[in-house]
C-alpha cells in the first residue's frame, strides 16, 4: 500500500520535474534566439518585460483576493445546504 502511493508520488513529482526542466530551456532557448535574430527588437521588448511584471502582479493581486472571496462565499452556501438538508431528514423523521 505505501509502497504504490510512493510510486505515485515519485511518478508525479518526477513528471513535475521534467516539465520545469522543459519549460526553462524554452524559456532560455527564446531569449538567446530573440538576441541573435533581432537583438534591437529584443532589447526594446526586453525593457517593457518589468512594466509587464508589474501590472501581471497587480491582477494577480485582485485575483487572489477575488478568489478568497469566492471560497468564502462558496463556504457560507454550503453551510446554508447543510442546514438545509438537515432540516429536511428532521422534518422527514416526523413522519
Amino acid at each position: 500500500m505505501i509502497g504504490e502511493y510512493f510510486s505515485t508520488i515519485s511518478g508525479a513529482i518526477g513528471e513535475k520535474f521534467a516539465a520545469i526542466i522543459n519549460t526553462i530551456a524554452i524559456i532560455v532557448f527564446g531569449i538567446v534566439l530573440a538576441f541573435v535574430v533581432g537583438p534591437t527588437f529584443a532589447a526594446i521588448c526586453f525593457a517593457y518585460f518589468p512594466i509587464m511584471l508589474l501590472f501581471l502582479a497587480l491582477f494577480a493581486r485582485k485575483l487572489k483576493g477575488a478568489m478568497e472571496e469566492k471560497v468564502e462565499t462558496t463556504k457560507d452556501l454550503g453551510s446554508i445546504v447543510e442546514e438545509s438538508l438537515s432540516a429536511i431528514r428532521l422534518i422527514e423523521s416526523f413522519n
